[in-house]
């Protein structure tokens, strides 16, 4: 604005010599022009003013951002670690110090991370911490490995990694786990122990129940005392409750031992069920491409199913499976035209304690399918039929081909 000033002196020095008009309107233009000026100056003070406030909020919200990304970086109850493009670790954290017993002189932008790992994983974790860079979306995210601290001790660990957007650096979570393996190794020998145990007690008991039965019906032939036989069938009956408690135990013992997985419903039912006397009665199952993610045992489900109607609903013209769908769940009916099941004993019946003549078959049912969070009740009309219904969640089931199955990989979140 000084320099419009003198500019507008000599401008008036000029101008002498001119009419009064002319200079009238020439001071008329000098003014506008001074006032146009002179906004454009406020205008660009206060841009000034403006951008140093924002420069001073954006410099006070990066440093917070900054101390509160250290603090958790620091705090996190994990050993971090960021590893860079070419495998060097360039920051660690102080719980990464005492897992691996290196200080962070010792570790960053010295060590690359691969030099860390076990020996058996390092070249899978070479090939993920490629593959990630590369931008591939199948490298997993979390997976379990062994370690080698500084005294040379191998630790097992749950890494979580993650690739820092719009850079080349991956950020690494690190859990010991060694404990935790120790006592599901522990676990895993005890119940392989009570296993051995339990098959050669279970095999001791049949072996003697065999020559018991034998004995039984050799006595049997060689008396006509009504009391007597009585008594033997009363004995018999004990021994065959005892041998049908020693499979149940065997089946029970199988629960969870292997890994459920995805299995054809209708195909499961027809296995399940070939075995047994169905006489005239029609088995019909409604649907073909229902698959549920479910204990290898689900056999035994539809087995013990179908074999209560047969002993227990009477006179019965078929047993039908059929679906549906609501919920996001999907329910599979197994229904008979018998007598139905009384309401008081609706929820007795998946009782341990409450059976008749079947052993423990609902009881082993529920317990299998609640392995995946699948349940089963019994909702027929007493009088009508029994209807056992069996209700699976949302993301252990599908409907298609087996080519549409999810991968071996894609484990429902139980």
């Amino acid at each position: 604005m000084k320099k419009f000033e003198t500019f507008r002196k000599e401008m008036d020095r000029l101008i002498e010599g001119l009419t009064e008009e002319e200079r009238e309107k020439i001071d008329l233009s000098l003014s506008r022009l001074g006032d146009e000026i002179e906004l454009l100056e406020l205008k660009y003070h206060r841009a000034i003013r403006d951008r140093a406030a924002v420069h001073s909020l954006l410099k006070k919200t990066s440093e917070d951002l900054i101390g509160r990304y250290q603090i958790i970086f620091e705090y996190s109850g994990t050993a971090m670690a960021v590893v860079e493009q070419n495998g060097i670790i360039s920051l660690v954290n102080s719980n990464f110090e005492r897992l691996f017993g290196y200080t962070r002189d010792e570790v960053e932008n010295v060590l690359k991370f691969p030099r860390l790992v076990d020996e058996t994983m390092r070249d899978t974790m070479v090939r993920y911490h490629s593959q990630r860079l590369a931008g591939k979306s199948d490298v997993p995210r979390y997976y379990e490995s062994k370690v080698i601290d500084s005294e040379g001790q191998v630790r097992d660990i749950s890494i979580s990694v993650g690739l820092f957007p719009g850079s080349k650096q991956i950020i690494v979570s690190i859990m010991d786990i060694t404990d935790r393996k120790r006592a599901e190794e522990a676990v895993s020998k005890t119940n392989e122990k009570m296993a051995i145990l339990n098959s050669l007690t279970r095999h001791d008991i049949i072996n003697q129940l065999t020559p018991l039965f034998m004995h039984l019906e050799l006595a049997r032939e060689d008396t006509k005392d009504p009391d007597l036989l009585g008594s033997l069938d009363a004995m018999e009956k004990i021994a065959a409750n005892i041998q049908k408690h020693v499979e149940f135990m065997k089946n029970y013992q199988e629960i969870g031992v292997e890994s459920p997985g995805w299995q054809n419903v209708a195909d499961v039912i027809r296995e399940g069920t070939s075995s047994l006397p169905l006489g005239d009665v029609p088995l019909y199952v409604g649907f073909a491409n229902l698959w549920i993610y479910a204990d290898p045992l689900l056999q035994k489900v539809f087995y013990n199913l179908v074999e209560n109607a047969i002993r227990h609903a009477g006179p019965i013209t078929a047993i039908r499976f059929s679906c549906r769908r609501a919920d996001g769940e999907i329910s599979i009916f197994c229904e008979d035209d018998g007598t139905g099941i009384p309401e008081e004993e609706k929820e007795r019946i998946f009782k341990r304690e409450f059976y008749k003549n079947t052993g423990l078959g609902l009881f082993l049912s529920r317990e299998i399918l609640s392995i995946t969070g699948i349940r089963i009740r019994e909702s027929g009309v007493p009088g009508e039929g029994a209807r056992f219904e069996i209700s699976v969640p949302g993301g252990c089931w599908i409907i298609g081909e087996k080519g549409s199955l999810p991968s071996s990989s894609a484990v429902p979140d139980l």
